[in-house]
């Protein structure tokens, strides 16, 4: 739920686009700053930011208010500061013949809602932060996922590997076990759990990487081609997924009916992101685009359901996506990484960081 600010209380736990809860704050600015973010949301007002450092496609993406981390098809990882968006570091290893500047990107331009601002942002390229090999992914890295303290990636390697956010990003250690590449991780308190396109879903403790056995589960539904994403709502009682038939399905997982189709995109559905705390969905396609949706009604642009059409930002398929109250985060095929960002530029913007 979306909490007032007038009705915030000092002590309460952070939450994003609501400030730092500080005392003596002027919360009338914090709100009316965020009131603009959300005023631009409604309009499509937003800026495009393009990050450039990966060699070859970007699979997955996950942000925070202070930074941005993306996984590719050249084996590395890479962190990018959230307020620069320059990359200050990098996992992976140092000569990678994946590295070949193998870059699907030719001219791209626009389409549906236009950005009021567009910038390519270049870093010099940061040092390897990871330097024993056997700590290195040595193919593909398809998922990332990390909290306060871990990161978690997972490859077509066969193995996730998990880093130390707390020391540097330092390898803590590699799990092995998938006879496939990693699709997907997930973490909490105790647990790792990652899913792999061998059909096998496996738990591991998170202290020690040990696999639990007796939560090992297989599940051949897994490998169902026609589905390539999926999301659920934090009650768990909706599903949303999409696939090769360029539909975002809505399933009530009590009854198993289809409750809406959102339709809009032309080609696969790759990504979806579901934001709960602002009500909407994100989706990102083959077909270049991504695409907004709310997340209650509607189920086009007739009908309101389809928010924005965000189209042409990149030269190839939308691998990824994820949002906040003010920013989406774009992962490509061909190679960058693109931030659209609804808060740009406005004065004091930062302020309402958590």
């Amino acid at each position: 739920m979306l909490l007032l600010y007038r009705g915030r209380m000092l002590g309460a736990p952070k939450v994003a686009g609501l400030g730092k809860n500080i005392y003596g704050q002027d919360y009338r600015r914090l709100y009316s700053i965020r009131k603009l973010i959300d005023k631009r949301w409604e309009n499509g007002e937003a800026a495009a930011i393009y990050l450039n450092g990966h060699k070859d496609s970007v699979y997955c993406v996950q942000f925070d208010e202070d930074k941005i981390i993306t996984g590719s098809r050249d084996n590395t990882i890479r962190i990018w500061d959230a307020r620069s968006y320059r990359c200050i570091g990098k996992l992976g290893p140092p000569n990678n013949p994946r590295e070949r500047n193998h870059i699907i990107r030719g001219d791209c331009e626009p389409t549906g809602v236009v950005p009021f601002f567009k910038m390519d942002v270049q870093s010099i390229e940061p040092a390897i932060r990871s330097k024993p090999p056997s700590l290195w992914h040595q193919a593909s890295v398809l998922c990332l996922q990390y909290d306060d303290d871990l990161l978690v990636t997972g490859s077509s390697d066969f193995t996730a590997i998990v880093w130390s956010i707390k020391h540097g990003y330092k390898p803590i250690f590699r799990l092995t076990g998938h006879k496939a590449g990693i699709l997907d991780v997930a973490l909490d308190s105790k647990r790792i759990i990652t899913c792999s396109k061998d059909t096998t879903i496996k738990i591991w403790n998170r202290k020690t990487g040990a696999l639990i056995p007796a939560c090992v589960s297989k599940n051949s539904t897994l490998a169902n081609e026609a589905l390539h994403v999926s999301n659920s709502s934090e009650d768990g009682r909706t599903i949303f997924a999409g696939g090769n038939d360029h539909v975002v399905y809505e399933y009530d997982t009590t009854t198993a009916n289809v409750k809406r189709e959102l339709r809009g995109h032309s080609e696969l559905v790759r990504s979806l992101h579901l934001d709960s705390a602002n009500g909407r969905i994100v989706s990102g396609s083959y077909d270049h685009s991504i695409k907004v949706w709310n997340s209650k009604t509607g189920s086009s642009d007739e009908d309101g359901g389809l928010m924005l059409n965000l189209g042409g930002l990149t030269s190839s398929w939308m691998l990824a996506a994820k949002s906040n109250y003010r920013k989406i985060a774009c992962a490509s095929q061909d190679g960058r990484v693109v931030i659209i960002d609804f808060g740009f530029g406005i004065n004091g913007v930062e302020l309402v960081e958590a």
